[in-house]
């Protein structure tokens, strides 16, 4: 029983070594990015072979060999690999089933890095900040660090640390790029945007609402700017609109708005726009009742609180009003209140069942609305 078991093992082990021929690759495993590599496979193959390079690029491939350009840039946090696919021919002359063999490759790049530092620079700002790049992927170091701005100021260190000097407000950026002294290759460069920060945001000063004409005013401008005012909306300017001040009129009802454009050393500013209602507000438009805490939509419930009032076209700038009437006979059953419509805020809580009119308005400095009424209806929740 021991010698026919040896047979069998000797005979399977035969067989796998007449199909199985292909025992390997030849060429660099740690190859330099950018340069020409040839790799081959050792052994005999039935027919061709096809090659694929993950991370490079092939440049031409022959009957057993290819010709590989490693990239730089990083595939799966460095994981290159050369894959030949084929079909082995064994010892026999027979083929076998056909199956492929990696060669993993280490490249010879340098990591890209992340650059740690304050990026954001008050305008005006004189003097020395050190900026330090930290590497995204420890296994590939440089041997030394290139970093560059936008004004055209370069140094190369051998340190990850570099001491920046702010000598004007036109830095914008400042880049950083590793080097590999043995395949003379930079890596990947990575950039540090910088942005300006003022002492005190620049904002407009004026009436939130006029009916004819009204005066705006621009607070916190910095040091050495300029001023361009821009509106939007039935309004115009009146006058100059390049003072602090700029005065503004009405061409039809509607809503308007104001802005500064402010052109600093450190480059533009736009405020936020300030909105300006002209005249009263327009009457409010299509509501919807619901109760937050049933689901119901179109009505309200007697039996829970959650009521709410919903507006199509609300605006938190404005303040609302309202008031609830019973129906038909039109007594008030809750006299005029501030409510939030499109909040959770239930305006008038717990109410009986039956119809009710609700009449609601808006309101700003200019004055109010029309009053507009909507039936809505209380029922039994449950």
């Amino acid at each position: 029983m021991k010698l026919a078991s040896l047979i069998t093992t000797f005979i399977i082990a035969f067989n796998s070594l007449l199909n199985a021929q292909v025992t390997g690759y030849t060429g660099d495993t740690n190859p330099c990015p950018e340069r020409v590599y040839q790799y081959g496979l050792v052994g005999v193959t039935c027919g061709p072979i096809t090659w694929e390079a993950l991370g490079g690029t092939i440049v031409s491939a022959a009957s057993q060999t290819v010709n590989v350009i490693w990239n730089k840039e990083f595939v799966n946090n460095g994981q290159w690999k050369l894959r030949a696919n084929y079909t082995p021919q064994g010892l026999n002359g027979a083929c076998g089933a056909s199956t492929f063999m990696d060669l993993p490759m280490n490249v010879k790049t340098v990591s890209s890095f992340n650059i740690g530092g304050e990026s954001a620079i008050p305008c005006g700002f004189r003097g020395t900040k050190n900026y330090t790049a930290s590497m995204r992927n420890p296994s590939f170091p440089a041997d030394s660090y290139k970093w560059t701005t936008n004004t055209g100021w370069t140094t190369t260190t051998t340190s990850p640390t570099v001491p920046l000097i702010f000598d004007s407000d036109n830095i914008k950026w400042l880049e950083v790029v590793g080097y590999k002294d043995e395949c003379g290759v930079f890596g990947t460069p990575t950039r540090l945007n910088f942005t300006s920060t003022y002492p005190v945001t620049p904002t407009v000063a004026g009436p939130n609402c006029f009916e004819t004409n009204g005066t705006y005013t621009l607070q916190n401008l910095p040091a050495n700017s300029s001023i361009e005012w821009l509106v939007s909306g039935p309004v115009a300017i009146a006058g100059t609109n390049s003072d602090m001040s700029v005065n503004i009129t009405k061409l039809s009802d509607g809503v308007g708005a104001v802005r500064a454009k402010i052109t600093t050393p450190c480059g533009i500013i736009n405020t936020a726009p300030k909105q300006i209602y002209l005249g009263k507000p327009q009457s409010v438009g299509i509501l919807q009742f619901k109760n937050e805490n049933t689901n119901a939509l179109g009505y309200w419930c007697s039996t829970h609180f959650g009521n709410i009032i919903e507006l199509e076209e609300h605006d938190p700038n404005l303040t609302y009003e309202a008031k609830l009437l019973s129906y038909p006979s039109m007594t008030l059953v809750k006299p005029v209140t501030i409510v939030y419509p499109n909040s959770s805020e239930d305006p008038f809580g717990y109410l009986p069942a039956g119809w009710y009119i609700l009449e609601i308005r808006s309101l700003n400095s200019c004055g109010s609305s029309d009053w507009v009424g909507y039936e809505v209806e209380l029922v039994d929740c449950y």
